[in-house]
């Protein structure tokens, strides 16, 4: 079965990465990445559609899983959000 996260919190990824916002990942299994926002898309993998967010992290291009997101932070104080938190 697919997942996906809520429209609405879609829409905080798509605005961090039109800024290209630095931000904190936390992930539900309590790892922690900081990078800039670069890309959310849509892959398919095994027959299944996977929502990816893209970072670039010291250099490096990293995609992680959006379901694998438990709160995403704005390291800049910006007009839009601050914490995102993924239900």
């Amino acid at each position: 079965m697919t997942q996906y996260i809520a429209c609405a919190q879609y829409d905080y990824f798509e605005i961090a990465c039109m800024h290209h916002y630095e931000v904190k990942l936390t992930l539900k299994n309590g790892e922690s990445i900081t990078g800039i926002a670069q890309n959310v898309h849509i892959v398919k993998s095994e027959g299944a559609r996977k929502e990816i967010f893209t970072l670039a992290v010291k250099g490096e291009t990293l995609e992680v899983e959006l379901i694998s997101i438990h709160k995403m932070q704005a390291l800049r104080s910006n007009p839009h959000f601050e914490v995102i938190t993924l239900s």
